[in-house]
């Protein structure tokens, strides 16, 4: 009887164990988290006219902001750097009379999704739909 008792436990203890690694095992059946990327053309709306936001993949980009007002855009090209760890968005605008990227503007990125782009720029929140 005390055989036959300690082969039972021996076999249900292995069984146990061998459960335990298999579930504790990688899950690959999940997909993987897509990046998304702030790169692409972004566009702002409000009742006084439109901000399109454009960022390249070199780091190059512009801003074009139209008034209804006036329907006469303005553009301007930008260097752009996002540090998705803190957030923080840098555009450094060109400057016509420095002819240099000289022109700093720091955004708080408060969302980034595929579709969405919130930003917070000292008293305002403005939110972007990607084109």
């Amino acid at each position: 009887m005390n055989k036959k008792y300690l082969y039972w436990m021996t076999i249900l203890m292995t069984i146990i164990v061998n459960i335990t690694i298999i579930s504790c095992g990688s899950n690959n059946d999940e997909p993987e988290a897509k990046k998304v990327s702030i790169v692409g053309t972004w566009k702002y709306d409000d009742s006084n006219g439109y901000w399109i936001m454009s960022f390249k993949g070199d780091g190059m980009g512009y801003s074009m902001e139209e008034k209804y007002s006036k329907k006469n855009p303005h553009t301007d090209n930008f260097k752009w750097e996002f540090d998705e760890n803190s957030k923080i968005l840098v555009l450094n605008y060109y400057d016509d009379k420095t002819k240099d990227y000289t022109d700093l503007e720091t955004y708080s990125v408060m969302s980034l999704t595929e579709s969405e782009l919130r930003l917070h720029y000292g008293n305002d929140y403005m939110i972007f739909i990607k084109q």
